[in-house]
């Protein structure tokens, strides 16, 4: 879950809680005022029977009976009853009444007036003497509050219904209040994306250096100074290094290849001689391959580019290919284009030669005695250049870590190499654009393939 929906479930969490706690809050106080309200009408009714039982006790029966037929039932269920002090009925029919504790009666006695609710039904028990102040009798009235029942019901559905509703709009809004507070730090983020070097940082709006995005794109910046200085260091240490050793290798090979020379009598010597310009030879590569590294790792922009045939190109790396392996078979191919395009590519000559010769020796060491081909066409757009060999192939594991620096399988070890070349084809690659594609060759073998974007692949001539 993202952090956006994160914070808009919490929100609307929140809200939902407190509008529980609204909505309980109300409904409990609202029922509290119905069921006083009530009590106030069951004990006005309970006070106008009193005074008709008072008012009955002088009259002769048939006035009296009148008199007690004019209480008519006018809240739902209800029940009236007066009693004598000795639990005679004088008002209303006792099959209506339920049972009256005595405990009811005593409180009433005590305090004048008594109310409780049982189940559905209210009652209220009053005890009043008569008009001589003795004898008391009591008065029990009960009834059901159906209206004020149902407008709880009408209540609750529609706390139910609004809270809903209002939970979804608080979905809503949140879902666009966390969109819009975390605006700063998707900009954040795009910001350090599009970092491709650890030259560039990010940058800081005013006034927002002093919050948290603000303290966090800081720290970010200061990290990448720390890179940066270190990558200098390491960049500037590769560089003079390779560039300082170059020299006296040359010089090394004249020698030994004088020294060969001159003990054309001795094949033991020459051999041994022989040997040690093998080294060096792959010394200098190995030296040649850092001085690239070192030149890719800075920013494309810092690097000269022009114009490319990459055909010339393929043509430079096969030669120097055919220098170092003479007994190998190399062949060149190039698709079919339309008349008068020309297969150039906006790069770095240098650069692109040492990409292409790497992937045509690495194709060489590890194909065995079979043909190498290079191939050079147009696909989608996009020039290729695909060097193909026919060996025993990549396993899927090799295939996925062979770009890391200075990895090498298992069952390289008894060839020449340092764990570099592809590493360094798949860096020139990006930092012209394009990438570095590696695929099983059908029947056997890899074939690896550089593609270089569309916008200048096919110029007119």
């Amino acid at each position: 879950m993202s952090f956006r929906a994160r914070l808009s479930v919490m929100f609307t969490l929140l809200v939902g809680v407190i509008l529980w706690l609204f909505g309980t809050y109300l409904y409990v106080q609202s029922d509290r005022i119905r069921e006083r309200e009530f009590f106030e009408r069951l004990d006005e009714r309970a006070g106008h029977a009193e005074q008709v039982a008072l008012e009955a006790q002088g009259l002769p029966l048939d006035e009296a009976e009148r008199l007690l037929r004019s209480l008519p039932a006018v809240l739902p269920g209800e029940v009236l009853v007066v009693r004598d002090a000795q639990g005679t009925v004088v008002l209303g029919e006792a099959s209506q009444h339920a049972e009256v504790s005595r405990s009811w009666l005593a409180q009433a006695r005590a305090t004048g007036s008594f109310d409780l609710a049982v189940g559905d039904r209210q009652v209220v028990v009053r005890a009043s003497s008569d008009e001589h102040g003795h004898a008391p009798f009591y008065t029990i009235v009960s009834a059901v509050d159906e209206e004020g029942r149902m407008a709880l019901t009408d209540l609750r559905r529609n706390i139910l219904l609004g809270s809903l509703l209002l939970l979804l709009f608080t979905t809503l809004v949140s879902w666009l209040y966390a969109t819009w507070v975390l605006v700063p730090v998707r900009l954040l983020v795009r910001m350090a994306g599009e970092i491709r070097e650890p030259s560039e940082r990010i940058v800081v709006p005013e006034g927002a250096a002093t919050d948290e995005l603000g303290s966090m794109a800081t720290t970010f910046n200061d990290l990448l100074a720390r890179i940066d200085a270190a990558f200098q260091v390491q960049r500037s240490f590769i560089a003079n290094a390779s560039h300082e050793l170059r020299t006296p290798l040359t010089v090394l090979r004249g020698e030994l290849h004088q020294a060969q020379q001159a003990l054309a009598g001795n094949e033991e010597a020459r051999a041994h001689l022989l040997n040690v310009e093998q080294q060096t030879v792959h010394m200098q590569d190995l030296l040649a391959q850092l001085l690239w590294l070192a030149q890719t790792q800075g920013p494309s922009e810092r690097i000269a580019t022009e114009e490319v045939r990459l055909d010339d190109v393929a043509e430079r790396a096969m030669d120097r290919c055919r220098a170092r392996y003479p007994d190998h078979s190399l062949r060149f191919s190039m698709g079919e284009e339309p008349e008068g395009l020309e297969p150039l590519v906006r790069g770095n000559a240098v650069l692109l030669t040492a990409a292409l010769y790497n992937l045509l020796t690495n194709a060489v060491k590890y194909g065995g005695e079979q043909p190498v081909e290079l191939h050079i066409g147009s696909v989608h757009g996009e020039v290729h250049a695909s060097v193909g060999d026919h060996g025993r192939g990549m396993a899927p594991d090799v295939l996925a870590r062979v770009r890391d620096l200075f990895f090498r399988a298992g069952d390289a070890a008894p060839l020449d190499g340092h764990g570099i070349g592809l590493a360094l084809v798949d860096r020139i690659a990006r930092v012209h654009g394009g990438r570095l594609e590696l695929a099983a060759a059908p029947g056997g073998g890899t074939v690896a393939t550089l593609v270089f974007p569309a916008p200048r692949t096919l110029i007119r001539a």
